[in-house]
């Protein structure tokens, strides 16, 4: 999981100005810049999501199933969800959170779908309060991170009412002209003080790859390596893996998914040392990117990007 906040920041404002089902809602990063309030122009769709579509890249997602693009195997990568930055010369796969514009020959779309962002708890908790987990009445929060608090996965009844809200996202993700999702917290079983199964996650993954893979994006496995062995009944098409190599998984990833991954190594992690460790294991066979932890936009302070 990304451990960055730089992404965090407007989320409440856009979550609650995109698509919106007639069920409820939809979810996720970064306000519109102007700031001004959404307003309906059609049933579910605000003026600024109206703006994402007519502007996209692709226009329609129509007639895309089944044409998923696979990642580009060691293909030179960026990791940028904490902001759109230039992108750098010979990257060609490029990760951005779903609200931003793709860019590269190959483009990752982000999306934290396991849990809350921290700015739209109070959404949640008015408009989905049946749909965030709870322990003897309490939300469950990530522990490492106050704010966000994991999504109810358990029933079958949850998912769906889950990937209703979701289902949007990822035809908006495919209608601007991204080529792939990436389905964050797969692994927030591990945060549910049991409540949640693997079997859950599982569940859950298989849906979204199910309503992605009909908009014509491929998806990634994200971190979860605890999952790999379920790598064909859940449909994932690639990985994406933050510390692979510190955690001494990177080789498990490589194998299941023949080389289509992309690393992500932090530079409070090992720092160069460690990213260098990376690259000479196992640079030659995929894309590793070493980054700044909160994934600061060039320029910003505390940027740092690297790749091999």
């Amino acid at each position: 999981m990304w451990l960055g906040v730089a992404g965090v920041v407007g989320a409440s404002a856009l979550l609650m100005s995109v698509v919106l089902p007639a069920s409820g809602a939809d979810r996720q990063h970064v306000a519109p810049s102007s700031g001004t309030p959404a307003v309906s122009v059609s049933p579910g769709i605000s003026v600024w999501a109206h703006r994402v579509l007519v502007n996209s890249r692709r226009p329609t997602a129509e007639g895309v199933e089944g044409a998923i693009t696979p990642l580009p195997i060691d293909a030179a990568a960026d990791y940028q969800l904490g902001g759109a930055s230039p992108v750098p010369p010979g990257v060609a796969v490029v990760a951005r959170d779903w609200t931003a514009n793709p860019a590269g020959d190959y483009a990752i779309c982000y999306l934290n779908a396991f849990q809350t962002q921290p700015g739209e708890l109070a959404w949640w908790r008015r408009k989905h309060p049946d749909l965030l987990l709870r322990h003897r009445g309490r939300l469950v929060s990530d522990p490492h991170w106050p704010g966000e608090v994991l999504l109810d996965i358990r029933t079958d009844a949850r998912r769906r009412a889950l990937v209703a809200i979701f289902a949007p996202i990822l035809r908006t993700c495919a209608e601007k002209g991204f080529d792939a999702v990436e389905p964050d917290n797969v692994d927030s079983w591990v945060r549910s003080r049991g409540r949640i199964s693997q079997r859950d996650a599982l569940a859950f993954s298989r849906e979204i790859v199910r309503v992605a893979h009909s908009s014509g994006l491929a998806v990634a496995h994200k971190n979860a390596a605890a999952l790999l062995r379920r790598r064909a009944s859940v449909g994932w098409d690639f990985a994406v893996v933050e510390e692979c190599h510190v955690y001494r998984e990177c080789r498990r990833f490589l194998r299941a998914y023949d080389d289509a991954v992309v690393e992500i190594e932090y530079d409070d992690a090992g720092g160069l040392s460690n990213f260098r460790a990376a690259c000479r294991s196992h640079g030659s066979s995929i894309a590793i990117v070493y980054r700044d932890r909160n994934l600061a936009p060039r320029g910003r302070p505390g940027y740092v990007y690297d790749s091999c």
